[in-house]
């Protein structure tokens, strides 16, 4: 028993992380990857989403031969009712793409090592739609959809479109569709919400500016677009097509221009640490909280200041001070 446990939470611990690596998938929290951050089961990492589910099913599989029939069969339609929503948050309409939802996968692999593992428990000859079974088989979805309705803002009938970035990859951008285009400020409140529960972009790997296009029903002309950004600058209200990164210089564009001021033979090791700290020092960096979900741009290159150097000063002394 306790050697068929081991093996189903090694499986069920190990497999949604390698697979998310496999599939090219980032951590949640800006990590570069999903392996070393889906493995991890503390808060700041990505395998504090695994553990809830992951807990359920080791109990159904350490406890497969023991449960009544009766339970057998309603855990079977839980863990069934929780795959299959699990597989259409992974695959979700309208276009049904895969997508990277770290709780979805999590989710949908520990529901199908549960079902395995109860083939294992008693059987009864209950019909399959008993009230019992019926509702275990519901309580996800159910669950799941009132949670979309209230904290994704779905009863306030926001659509949101296909997601695209620019070239720079600094900008997200994206078209919801409403009934009518927030314009009077509790609208624009409302909005701004339910927009920061989805496209803040300080949790968004790389992006520095998330522009939402609202277009309601009066079309094209009444569109207003929500401009969001990670470096704390409040959030713009501008009207129709109304470009986000006007009078807004993003970090990417500051260290572009630090690397093409330095002399063109410059080491590129150095060119990258004289670029990185010139652009840190123009906008003042200061690291984030201890434990804040952050993915700042500026992150990545500030955070590896001292280390980067520390290897280059013995060897360039003379450029790296």
């Amino acid at each position: 028993m306790a050697l068929r446990t081991f093996v189903f939470g090694l499986l069920g611990w190990l497999a949604p992380a390698l697979l998310a690596e496999a599939l090219g998938w980032r951590g949640i929290w800006g990590s570069g990857s999903a392996l070393a951050d889906y493995l991890i089961p503390i808060p700041v990492a990505g395998g504090a989403l695994h553990v809830p589910s992951f807990v359920l099913m080791l109990m159904a599989v350490h406890r497969a031969p023991y449960w009544s029939p009766r339970t057998a069969g309603r855990l079977r339609a839980l863990a069934l009712g929780a795959g299959l929503t699990a597989a259409l948050m992974l695959w979700p309409p309208p276009d049904w793409r895969l997508s990277q939802n770290p709780l979805a996968l999590f989710v949908l692999g520990d529901a199908l090592l549960a079902l395995l593992a109860l083939t294992a428990a008693p059987r009864n000859d209950a019909p399959l739609l008993e009230p019992g079974r019926l509702l275990a088989l519901l309580a996800v979805p159910a669950l799941a959809g009132v949670v979309l309705w209230r904290t994704l803002g779905l009863g306030d009938d926001y659509r949101a479109g296909l997601e695209s970035l620019d070239a720079e990859r600094v900008q997200l951008t994206l078209t919801v569709t409403v009934k009518r285009a927030p314009v009077e400020p509790k609208a624009r409140e409302q909005a701004l919400a339910w927009a920061m529960t989805l496209y803040d972009p300080r949790v968004k790997h790389g992006v520095e500016v998330v522009g939402l296009r609202f277009l309601g029903n009066e079309g094209a002309a009444g569109a207003q677009r929500l401009c969001l950004y990670e470096d704390g600058a409040p959030p713009r209200w501008l009207p129709g097509d109304g470009d986000c990164l006007a009078g807004f210089t993003s970090f990417a564009a500051r260290l572009a221009r630090q690397l093409a001021a330095l002399p063109a033979d410059t080491p590129p090791e150095v060119r990258d640490y004289l670029a990185g700290r010139a652009a840190c020092t123009e906008i003042g960096f200061k690291p984030p909280p201890a434990g804040a979900p952050y993915s700042l741009a500026s992150v990545d290159v500030c955070e590896r200041l001292p280390a980067l150097r520390a290897h280059l000063g013995p060897k360039y002394p003379a450029l790296v001070r």
